[in-house]
């Protein structure tokens, strides 16, 4: 079965986009649900709750008050206690009959049970609860505190090696300068013979080549290339190597 290859490069191409943010740098992270300029934290709560009251609602007690006979005994009849002092006080058994049935109904009235009613509400009941609340962070630095840190630190770094990149080019043109001085001096005798332009450009190629050798490891094999030009004629990059129709004659 044949099928069709695509030689070269894929379609797919390396373009840093759609890179999902948790594959990303934190720096770069700028969605974040969480308060960049707060620390995390947690809340605990604590509830305690008190009773207080018997219950609800209301009792009743009913209590009956009576008097009750000092003697149990059969009491005598009126002809039994009538005699003279009866007779003189109310003078016929009839009389003192109706008399003491009359005193007894009254007695028998006011001894008649009465209830008494006691009534006692009870307290109601009732809960209160108190909550407490506390909150705890974690951690002392807050999200944007490490991204200001971690950006602050990039920004070191590169102007370091910016100022690290400039003092080695300065060193490189220095040594070349030197060099291409020492080939000048050494030609002319010490300038006592003219430069000849087929010798100052072989100068000027031999200290670029020596400044490059001295740069790359600072500034990369492409920027010490561009800084000190490859071959002959193509201009030097140390201010010794550069020559004048003055130094050929």
């Amino acid at each position: 079965m044949a099928f069709k290859m695509n030689p070269g490069r894929g379609p797919m191409q390396r373009t840093g986009r759609g890179i999902p943010m948790s594959f990303q740098s934190p720096l770069n992270q700028s969605k974040d649900v969480m308060d960049g300029d707060k620390l995390p934290s947690y809340t605990e709560k604590t509830t305690t709750s008190k009773n207080s009251g018997g219950g609800s609602g209301s009792s009743t007690k009913s209590m009956t008050k009576s008097k009750v006979s000092a003697s149990s005994k059969k009491k005598p009849t009126y002809k039994e206690t009538y005699g003279d002092a009866q007779k003189k006080k109310y003078g016929s058994l009839e009389a003192y009959s109706a008399a003491g049935d009359a005193y007894n109904a009254g007695q028998k009235k006011k001894s008649t049970a009465k209830p008494v009613v006691e009534s006692k509400k009870k307290s109601s009941s009732s809960t209160s609860s108190t909550t407490k609340s506390k909150t705890t962070t974690i951690g002392k630095d807050t999200k944007n505190q490490v991204k200001a840190k971690g950006v602050e630190k990039n920004a070191n770094r590169r102007s370091k090696r910016n100022a690290e990149k400039q003092a080695a080019l300065i060193k490189s043109k220095k040594d070349s300068t030197n060099m291409s001085n020492a080939k000048v001096k050494r030609y002319t005798k010490d300038g006592k013979i003219p430069l000849r332009k087929d010798v100052a450009d072989r100068i000027t190629a031999a200290s670029n080549s020596y400044a490059r050798r001295t740069a790359e490891p600072a500034l990369g094999r492409d920027e010490a290339t561009k800084a000190f030009p490859k071959g002959l004629g193509k201009g030097a990059g140390t201010e010794g190597g550069v020559f004048t129709e003055e130094d050929y004659k």
